[in-house]
């Protein structure tokens, strides 16, 4: 570990843009109880049992409230960093033992349904839903032996993550369990006949947009018969759901 500590963090957390990022958004981890600050001279403590990343910064881009392509910057915990030993966290990941992935193919599967529900209903309008879970890996829980091989060290301080990280080989096969829990609900509450979503529903329900249609003018796209089976369902990841309107 002590080598680790000595390398320090990537190139794109040490420099000053990087670094202001990594110092706002491990405050945020430490204000919310997402992580344990310690002093580094803890690392002693549990040498043998436990496993320091380095941080970096990725550029990434994503999309505004009109569409457009805009720049974010996202922080890294580098697992898969192995170090003087070759070993890192991740490397010794049993996958084998780990739950399937699903909703890495929630965008595949939707536009399998999309076309399925056209070819059936090729006049009608298809809504398209989608709910974000925020800081989703942020709401599960890490035990203790886990916590201590996921920590980081920046400005001279020891952080260990309490709740899922985001570079950890095992969190999205971990996450789907979570994720595909909510689904398979919201999935069983549809299709139950005495669910009535106006009396029993989510007291957010009133704030959610009305539905924005596209002009009348433009035509209805044309399906053909798939090859595949597509399900009737809702998909996990960001939970998005496909309903006619």
């Amino acid at each position: 570990q002590d080598q680790k500590i000595a390398r320090g963090n990537h190139k794109s957390a040490t420099n000053p843009e990087g670094a202001a990022l990594v110092r706002k958004l491990m405050g945020e981890d430490i204000t919310h109880g997402f992580s344990l600050v310690l002093p580094v001279s803890c690392i002693t403590d549990f040498q043998d049992r436990s496993s320091i990343a380095p941080l970096g910064v990725q550029d990434q881009k994503t999309i505004n409230e009109l569409g457009e392509l805009i720049q974010k910057w996202r922080m890294t915990h580098d697992q898969t960093f192995p170090g003087s030993s070759g070993l890192s966290v991740n490397k010794r990941v049993i996958e084998e033992d780990l739950p399937p992935c699903l909703y890495g193919h929630a965008l595949r599967r939707l536009i399998h349904l999309i076309v399925k529900m056209r070819e059936e209903n090729p006049t009608t309008k298809i809504l398209v839903g989608k709910f974000d879970l925020k800081a989703a890996y942020r709401r599960a829980h890490l035990s203790a032996a886990t916590a201590l091989e996921s920590m980081t060290v920046f400005d001279n301080l020891l952080h260990v993550s309490l709740r899922m990280t985001f570079g950890g080989a095992p969190c999205p096969p971990q996450w789907g369990c979570f994720s595909e829990t909510i689904c398979d609900l919201a999935n069983d509450l549809i299709n139950c006949p005495a669910w009535n979503p106006h009396e029993t529903c989510s007291p957010l329900q009133k704030d959610l947009p009305a539905p924005i249609y596209l002009a009348e003018a433009i035509p209805y796209a044309q399906a053909k018969p798939m090859a595949v089976p597509a399900r009737n369902d809702i998909f996990s990841g960001h939970s998005a759901g496909i309903g006619l309107g």
